[in-house]
């Protein structure tokens, strides 16, 4: 009997208390069009050749608004491969994929990184502002705090054996901001990602849409 699970990635900033992005010293190549969500996922997060099955594929946030992504493809150099483990892959920001990366040996700050979406954004997700977007399992996540800038990436799949892994990366740019604007550690901004899984025989019992587990989650 076939079992369907329900894969769910969340990156957003809070205040008052996920990033799965690709942050490191070394050569990384976005493309915002080159692959759909559902190529994305169907293709690149999860190889053609696995023999999984996916669908309803869904991607929730800023997508081609004014030429602004928040999911996107990546590639690497050698070095940057090297450092990373990754050579290829789907990248989701809390920003612009267009501003990754930095200049080499820059240190990020909130002029460069968060392009803070203002409030009526098309399909930005936020919890505050005049139009907001409230969801549960940001609710859940951002423990009952505000949250913006989110980016959500989910889909179905068919696992074809008893064991499935994901390889990320999770990076963030609160801290220490050189420009003087803020100093993260001093004040309520903390990004977040939420790794959920749900489907036949998963008990979350944490609160999440159909009773999603968390399997790990980042700020």
């Amino acid at each position: 009997m076939k079992k369907y699970f329900t894969f769910v990635l969340l990156s957003i900033i809070t205040t008052s208390l996920l990033t799965l992005i690709s942050v490191c010293y070394g050569q990384l190549t976005i493309n915002n069009t080159l692959y759909t969500p559902t190529q994305l996922v169907d293709g690149v997060l999860v190889p053609s050749t696995s023999g999984t099955v996916i669908s309803n594929v869904t991607f929730s946030g800023v997508y081609n608004q004014t030429s602004r992504y928040q999911v996107g493809y990546f590639t690497t150099a050698t070095t940057t491969a090297t450092q990373m483990g990754i050579s290829s892959g789907v990248v989701l920001t809390t920003g612009h994929t267009s501003e990754l990366p930095l200049t080499l040996g820059a240190n990020p700050k909130a002029t460069q990184y968060t392009r803070n979406y203002v409030s009526c954004t098309a399909n930005e997700i936020r919890k505050g502002g005049t139009c907001p977007t409230v969801q549960n399992d940001l609710n859940v996540l951002a423990g009952g705090g505000t949250y913006y800038n989110t980016a959500i990436l989910e889909f179905d799949f068919v696992p074809v054996s008893s064991n499935a892994s994901f390889r990320y990366i999770f990076g963030s740019e609160e801290y220490s901001d050189n420009s003087g604007l803020i100093n993260y550690q001093c004040s309520d901004y903390s990004d977040r990602f939420g790794f959920l899984l749900s489907g036949p025989g998963v008990t979350g019992g944490q609160g999440y849409t159909n009773d999603a587990k968390k399997h790990c989650s980042f700020k």
